[in-house]
């Protein structure tokens, strides 16, 4: 591309031929072949370029470059090209660098094909032809969620260009992720529209840890003694069931206390009297204060 913008290409297909030593041209004619090879030798690796640095002309060093390396028919790079094309998909890519990708490859591809359609009817046929088949290839590399829109386009009775059916899905794509971006980080559910925080008591924060209470309106986290019905420890340090520290002698008798003591206190308190027992009970209390005080 470079040798031909330039005009240069005469020197490497033989259009342009080397002149006598006396000519008067052969000056320009010395300086443009020592150019071009000059881009020839630093389009190449340099393990390779070292093979062709004593080469005379720029068409001898073309010609032998092209006997080396040249695929007769660009087969391999033809089969290469379309194996690409048929593992290539959309992935984590947007739309855009996704059909982008796919350009390079086709245009890839055109530049190989070396067959000459003219302007006819039969080029309009393979024009159609090829349309059909790039659009196939680049709907089916999408992703699943982009399925309706491809739907819609394969629906039609005449099949879009590649380049409408590129600009129909992108928007599509712009649409879902303004309108429904954000399914893809689901927020709290809220009420009448009040969105809970963190601290709120309408998100679940799973089980609370055994002997603490929930948090109050500080948002501070209290010991809760669950033996005592007591704030500021838990049962694992409660006094009466594991006795008082060793500076306090005469306090810690809780400690000789069987450990199933405990456990009859909670039967105790567990204990549930129906509605005529509670009036029995009334009235026994009722008739002991009232023979206290005849015997005062």
């Amino acid at each position: 591309m470079v040798i031909c913008g330039r005009g240069k290409l005469g020197y490497i297909n033989g259009d342009i031929l080397r002149p006598a030593t006396t000519d008067p041209t052969y000056g320009t004619w010395e300086l443009n072949n020592s150019i071009v090879m000059a881009w020839l030798i630093n389009s190449m690796e340099g393990h390779i370029s070292r093979t062709y640095l004593f080469f005379k002309t720029a068409k001898d060093m073309w010609d032998a470059i092209k006997e080396n390396y040249s695929d007769l028919g660009n087969a391999s790079q033809i089969f290469e090209i379309k194996l690409k094309l048929k593992d290539i998909r959309q992935g984590t890519l947007e739309v855009t660098q996704y059909y982008n990708n796919l350009k390079v490859l086709w245009q890839e591809l055109d530049m190989y094909y070396e067959v000459d359609w003219g302007e006819g009817e039969e080029h309009t046929k393979f024009m159609t032809h090829l349309n059909k088949e790039r659009l196939y290839e680049f709907l089916a590399g999408l992703n699943r969620e982009l399925d309706e829109v491809c739907g819609r386009i394969l629906g039609r009775t005449s099949l879009p260009t590649i380049g409408e059916a590129f600009a129909e899905v992108r928007r599509e794509e712009k649409r879902r992720l303004v309108m429904m971006g954000d399914l893809k980080e689901p927020k709290p559910m809220t009420i009448d529209g009040y969105r809970p925080t963190e601290n709120s008591a309408l998100i679940s924060k799973g089980p609370q840890p055994q002997g603490l209470r929930a948090r109050n309106d500080s948002g501070s986290t209290r010991p809760w003694c669950s033996h005592c019905n007591r704030v500021e420890y838990t049962k694992e340090k409660c006094f009466k069931l594991h006795g008082y520290p060793e500076k306090n002698p005469k306090e810690n008798k809780a400690a000789l206390v069987p450990s199933n003591t405990s456990t009859i206190v909670d039967e105790v308190l567990d204990v549930r009297l129906t509605k005529n027992q509670l009036e029995a009970l009334h009235k026994m209390l009722c008739t002991t204060t009232a023979h206290g005080s005849l015997a005062t």
